[in-house]
């Protein structure tokens, strides 16, 4: 029976009093006097028709609920008005089985909301009823017969219900607490005066229309002025911890905290949140293990963890997270290997700055066709990057530099197209010779493997691409002149030193940085290095 309790909490929880004056009308048999002793007692009372009214205190977590439960006989209804004065709130309850008098129940309403209209802002809870009878009206239809959604300004709710079986009642007083216990988990001393914290004031409504005045920013609300959609800090350095009632916020969108100082684990409960579509926690302290339930957040489009010390294991598989495009994990201390498959529809991957092992499998990329940006670096990768990789067909910027990747393989772009500008794998462990057909990108302007164990010559075709701009070979044992192409007209910067090159002009900024000693060359190549 808990969700009419959350709802009606859900509702009222701007209110920092602890006393909260509801008023639970409807027309007569609609089950209010059931619901209302079922909330107290926790059990099925019988009832007779109510002439006049009850009034009981219901308690939830130190909130204590006072109802009155008015009778709904046509005769009565006038005196309806007399109940709204100090109300915080209206319970209607309909019987969703009672099509004959939906009509009449919708005008019944309407009267009672002009009433309370003129006492007070107060809010609408309509409770379907009934909801387990067969041939029962269904939420959505009972909304649209009672005309809520020509309500524009005022924030009702609608929740099916069974006073009989106690389904639908009593779990949504943590509604109440939701924003509070946000603000609450948030260390006092950590809130500046000139914060977005300190202009939350809890004795209004932050969702109410002008609401400047109580929630300056930090909050954004639904286009009807009803739920809370958004909650945006400011950098302020807040510190504390995420509350995991803010699952309850189930209109949730956007959940910025970035660049704070908050701390402890993540909420598994976040995961509840069938809405979000950006979170960001970026840049703060939480630690502990990323909740694998977070592959359940089907409408996310952007989640940003970077900058923490989230530790544990990505997720086996995270391919259910259909509408993720962008994705930063970098700078925690994740272990384990990628996931086995990624979100299909990604755009951009950053997990740079962790301790990520294993290999690269095609598996795990091949049903990327947006993906752009790869960032890895600074990780424990190992292995071969396959020609696979390079050929993803919307690939712009890989960064796997700073891993323990031994050998590069790249075909030439097919049909001579490739949307690549930027590739770093330098500081490997990559032997061999310096792949050639990077030269035959076409926009390819930036590339590094510096700090490898590359040998032999380096390729003519990187002297000849009209696309290169900077260019970062150094730290390796390439022998030989370097490609003409590097000093003419063209201007590509970056550096060549610390080879074992041979007429490398030191007027040239590629050429800034000396060779090795032949010493080292002869050492490496076991006698006089070739050109």
């Amino acid at each position: 029976m808990g969700k009419i309790m959350s709802r009606l909490g859900k509702r009222f929880f701007f209110l920092q009093k602890r006393e909260l004056r509801i008023v639970m009308v409807g027309l007569d048999s609609s089950g209010k006097t059931t619901i209302l002793y079922k909330l107290k007692l926790g059990q099925n009372v019988q009832t007779v028709p109510t002439i006049g009214f009850n009034v009981e205190r219901v308690e939830y977590k130190n909130v204590n609920f006072t109802v009155w439960d008015v009778g709904g006989q046509s005769q009565i209804r006038a005196l309806w008005k007399h109940y709204f004065h100090n109300t915080h709130g209206v319970v209607f309850v309909v019987d969703s089985n009672d099509r004959q008098r939906i009509s009449e129940a919708r005008s019944e309403l309407h009267n009672i909301l002009s009433y309370c209209e003129v006492v007070g802002n107060c809010v609408l809870l309509v409770i379907a009823n009934k909801q387990d009878v067969d041939g029962a009206m269904s939420i959505d239809e009972i909304a649209h017969k009672l005309a809520l959604h020509s309500l524009p300004h005022r924030r009702w709710y609608i929740q099916s219900a069974s006073a009989i079986s106690g389904q639908g009642l009593y779990q949504g007083l943590d509604w109440l607490l939701t924003l509070k216990s946000f603000k609450s988990s948030i260390k006092p001393s950590s809130i500046p005066p000139w914060s977005c914290l300190a202009s939350w004031n809890f004795s209004a409504d932050p969702c109410s229309l002008p609401r400047r005045t109580a929630f300056i920013c930090g909050v954004a609300c639904s286009g009807d002025s009803t739920r809370v959609t958004q909650i945006t800090l400011d950098p302020a350095g807040y510190s504390g911890s995420l509350t995991p009632l803010i699952s309850h916020l189930t209109l949730l969108t956007t959940l910025d905290v970035a660049d704070n100082s908050f701390s402890g684990q993540i909420p598994p409960s976040l995961s509840s949140l069938p809405h979000l579509q950006s979170l960001t926690l970026r840049s703060n302290s939480f630690s502990g293990p990323i909740p694998p339930s977070i592959i359940n957040l089907k409408s996310l489009q952007s989640l940003d963890l970077s900058h923490n010390s989230l530790s544990g294991s990505l997720p086996n598989s995270m391919d259910s997270l259909s509408s993720l495009t962008r994705i930063d994990l970098s700078f925690n201390r994740l272990t384990g290997s990628l996931p086995k498959l990624l979100p299909p529809n990604l755009i951009e991957l950053a997990m740079k700055g962790n301790s990520l092992s294993g290999f690269l499998y095609r598996s795990t990329f091949e049903k990327m066709k947006q993906l752009e940006v790869v960032e890895l670096s600074e990780n424990a990768l190992a292995g071969k990057i396959e020609a696979w990789f390079f050929s993803m067909p919307a690939l712009q910027q890989v960064d796997l530099a700073n891993n323990s990747f031994a050998g590069v393989e790249i075909g030439k772009p097919v049909g001579g197209e490739s949307n690549l500008v930027a590739v770093n794998l330098g500081f490997n462990k990559i032997r061999g010779l310096a792949p050639a057909n990077f030269g035959a990108y076409p926009v390819l302007s930036f590339l590094s493997l510096r700090y490898n164990q590359l040998r032999g010559a380096i390729p003519l075709d990187y002297g000849q691409s009209k696309s290169m701009k900077r260019l970062f070979l150094d730290g390796n044992f390439l022998v030989g002149k370097p490609p003409a192409g590097f000093f003419g007209g063209a201007s590509v910067s970056g550096s060549l030193g610390d080879n074992c090159l041979q007429s490398c002009p030191r007027s040239s900024e590629l050429c800034a940085t000396a060779q090795k000693p032949s010493s080292v060359c002869k050492q490496a190549y076991r006698g006089k290095p070739r050109s």
